[in-house]
């Protein structure tokens, strides 16, 4: 067993996570300031603390704890469209990530971990020169998401490298799943639900063709938790490895709920990252790891009531 902290770990991803760990019988601490995370989504086994990364206590916190592992997920309010286009404002909350991650690294330095777990993004690619984008392909975001997470990660390895310190990086594709909805930040797969359920129409762009990579929250995790024990100094992607645009998610709600589902294209709005899709095999080899669920199987898991 082991001692784990989870930051946002009230979040979409964060909380899934937190529920395999305490399944493992790990003794896990979860920091989040709420702010798009939901209290009745953590574990009531876990140990919540709710605070911002910049709290003066962390320090007094993590000598405390003495975490073993950290899993590092918070994330920021960038306000980004459905597909990642950007508003061009800087957030507080996004100026927040930032130093926060710095203040935990800090705090981090007085004490011995094991690894240190960082969910970023593959928007930090931007726009692919190819298909199958794997880890050696340049990164040139041109979204603040991906901005912000290809400054963090370069944070970690700078701190890795002077504290001779383990860490991992996870560069994640489009994740969906159960309690991704409760958030503030729009999905393709809740839009196409809402307009299901309320009978109005989806408004997609680009006539459904945008192209990408969706890879269900389980398989996520099953990585995240595989990052204990396996790739050292890793930089990885995580992902279905398959090409899906928006048109097919339509097209497997409607079948999976057997109805039609008005449709209404507009062009493109921004000039952002329209097709990617991630080479994985990395990952597969380096983690002992591959998703396990198809498109239909993520979605059938993800419609279904809790019990």
């Amino acid at each position: 067993m082991a001692r784990i902290l989870v930051t946002g770990g009230a979040g979409f991803i964060g909380s899934h996570l937190v529920d395999r760990l305490i399944q493992l019988d790990h003794h896990v601490l979860v920091i989040d300031n709420f702010s798009t995370g939901r209290e009745k989504n953590v574990n009531p086994k876990a140990e919540v603390l709710k605070m911002d990364l910049q709290n003066k206590q962390l320090r007094k916190i993590i000598k405390r704890y003495e975490p073993q592992f950290v899993f590092h997920l918070t994330s920021q309010n960038c306000r980004e469209n459905l597909f990642g286009g950007l508003n061009n404002v800087i957030s507080l909350e996004s100026y927040q990530a930032s130093s926060g991650l710095k203040n935990l690294l800090k705090c981090l330095s007085e004490i011995h971990i094991h690894k240190f777990i960082f969910a970023s993004s593959s928007s930090v690619y931007g726009v692919p020169t190819y298909f199958g984008v794997d880890e050696n392909h340049t990164t040139h975001p041109i979204t603040l998401q991906g901005k912000l997470k290809l400054q963090q990660e370069n944070t970690i390895i700078q701190y890795s490298q002077e504290h001779n310190n383990d860490y991992a990086i996870l560069r994640l594709s489009n994740v969906y799943g159960k309690r991704q909805g409760e958030s503030n930040e729009p999905h393709l797969f809740y839009e196409v639900l809402d307009c299901i359920h309320n009978g109005s129409p989806l408004i997609i762009e680009d006539d459904g063709l945008l192209m990408r990579d969706y890879v269900y929250i389980n398989d996520v995790v099953n990585a995240l938790v595989q990052t204990m024990d396996y790739g050292s100094k890793a930089l990885l992607n995580i992902g279905s490895g398959v090409p899906v645009t928006s048109r097919k998610v339509v097209e497997v709600l409607e079948k999976h709920y057997e109805c039609k589902i008005q449709v209404e294209s507009i062009p493109l709005v921004y000039n952002h990252v329209n097709q990617i899709y991630l080479d994985i095999k990395k990952s597969i080899n380096t983690l002992k790891w591959h998703p396990e669920y198809t498109l239909h199987q993520g979605i059938v898991e993800m419609t279904c009531p809790d019990v």
